[in-house]
This record gives C-alpha cells, structure tokens and sequence, in this order.
C-alpha cells in the first residue's frame, strides 16, 4: 500500500505557498500520521464510550486516545453531576422557601 500526495496539493491541503525542505519535511510528518492513525484503525485501536443517558463519544485513536478519551468522559460525568447538584439546589431552595415540612418533601436524587 501507498500513501502519497503531490506537492500542489499537499502544500494547498496545509496552506503553504511554495517547497522547501522545512516544507517537504512537514508533508511528509503529515502523511506519517494518516499512516499511524490508519495503522490504528487496522490494528482495532479505535475507542470510545457511551454513559447511559448522559453522553457517548468515538473515534479515539491509539494510546493517546484512550488517555483523551478517558480524560472527556471523566470531564462529561463531572459536569453532569454539577448540573443535576444545581437542580437540586434549587429545588431545595423552593421548597425552604416555601416552608413545606420535612415530612412533606418528596426525596430528592441526583440522577
């Protein structure tokens, strides 16, 4: 198998506006990395995550993806949690103020 481009459209794809070595060697780390990723792919190196109900995500990549991957979905469940604390803060603060005894508040969950 053989990845390649030609100079024109490698320089149009990256937006440059003529060759030199610097250039050349840009093009050529950049068709280095469709091939790792591509080599990934082969490989079943794709990743991604599904919490129910909150939020799912794929096409994460190799090492790096899974360290990526798992860094979001953390950050997705965390501010789900900060969402659903502030309803029920203000729920609670609704029923304070509207002075409805303990005994009459329906329990409230986070989830």
């Amino acid at each position: 198998m053989r990845i390649f481009t030609t100079g024109e459209n490698a320089m149009k794809q990256l937006g440059y506006s003529g060759l030199s070595k610097d250039i050349i060697k840009k093009i050529y780390e950049s068709l280095q990395q469709e091939i790792d990723v591509y080599n990934e792919f082969l490989s079943g190196q794709v990743y991604g995550y599904y919490i129910m109900g909150i939020d799912s995500c794929t096409g994460y990549y190799g090492e790096e993806g899974i360290k990526t991957m798992t860094q979001e979905a953390k950050d997705s469940i965390d501010y789900h949690i900060k969402e659903q604390q502030k309803k029920h803060c203000a729920k609670l603060k609704s029923l304070i103020k509207g002075k409805v005894p303990l005994d009459y508040r329906q329990p409230l969950t986070i989830g």
